[in-house]
């Protein structure tokens, strides 16, 4: 500002050497103003005091130059031109940034706002998802969710021609826990048994929640020698696991039936009952055991 002051004031001097070139001089004053006003940075109030300032520093410079009061009537006039030119292009501007911030503001915040509800109807459909794939209690996949990915795992492993097995368990006195225990701890039982299982399990594998305290997987790229491995140390953990419960400490136990996929196997009830029969002899020859059903 203070800037603007000297230079305006310096500026007078051209009316003193160049008094041949007053009407060029004023020209350039008035455009001067218009610059001040519109094009310097600074608040409005400023540039309009220092724009009034140079029409006051002007006339007093004419009038010490002997310029009849007429003249610098008409002189105030016509410099009142740029200077309210200016004043009102630059308010104009003004409310126009202003208006421009305020929409702009207003845009980004209905951006925001709109892309927390994506976000929301995204989590919100994940959920949903997930609710409808999976089983509420363990969060184990349901029927409808597993025997759609066991159809797709078959189709994909008779194309690479490989190996699949498939594996029913099935805990062993499991209505004595519900009898002695309650359902609450029955339900605790069923939930860290499906730790167990997930644990025990690779990522690639499909455990599903088979019914009721019977639980079904299966094993991708895996030899039936191999399942039998798996699933007996799976055994092996669940038989050594202390499951506590608000009634008390649990021990409990558990049967598997496998099965390896022949092929000409298409059908995923055919397969999952030859591993339900594996699982039945399983318990006919005393549980807490793994059997194998290949035909």
């Amino acid at each position: 500002m203070g800037f603007v002051i000297v230079y305006i004031s310096g500026f007078m001097l051209f009316f003193i050497y160049r008094s041949d070139a007053v009407y060029l001089v004023i020209g350039v004053l008035m455009i001067q103003l218009i610059a001040l006003l519109m094009f310097i940075p600074i608040r409005f109030i400023m540039t309009f005091s220092a724009a009034m300032y140079g029409v006051i520093i002007i006339l007093l410079t004419r009038f010490a130059l002997g310029t009849t009061t007429v003249n610098l009537i008409a002189l105030f006039i016509i410099l009142l031109l740029p200077v309210g030119v200016g004043a009102v292009t630059t308010r104009q501007f003004g409310i126009m940034q202003r208006r421009e911030f305020a929409l702009r503001t207003k845009t980004e915040k209905i951006n925001l706002e709109l892309q927390s509800e994506i976000e929301r109807s995204l989590k919100l459909e994940a959920t949903l998802k997930e609710l409808a794939a999976t089983d509420p209690l363990t969060g184990l996949y349901n029927r409808r969710e597993y025997e759609t990915l066991f159809q797709h795992e078959i189709e994909r492993i008779k194309r690479g021609n490989t190996t699949m097995c498939v594996c029913i368990i099935d805990l062993d006195h499991f209505k004595q826990v519900n009898d002695s225990y309650g359902h609450a701890a029955g339900d605790e039982v069923l939930r860290r048994v499906a730790d167990i299982y997930r644990h025990n399990s690779r990522s690639m594998d499909i455990i599903g929640r088979f019914g009721g305290e019977e639980f079904i997987s299966l094993l991708p790229e895996t030899t039936i020698d191999q399942a039998a491995v798996i699933g007996a140390r799976l055994l092996k953990e669940l038989a050594a696991t202390e499951i506590v419960t608000d009634a008390g400490s649990i021990r409990i136990t558990a049967t598997m039936g496998i099965t390896q996929l022949l092929p000409d196997d298409n059908d995923i009830d055919k397969i999952i009952h030859r591993a339900d029969d594996a699982l039945y002899k399983g318990k006919e020859a005393g549980r807490n055991r793994v059997e194998i059903n290949m035909a």
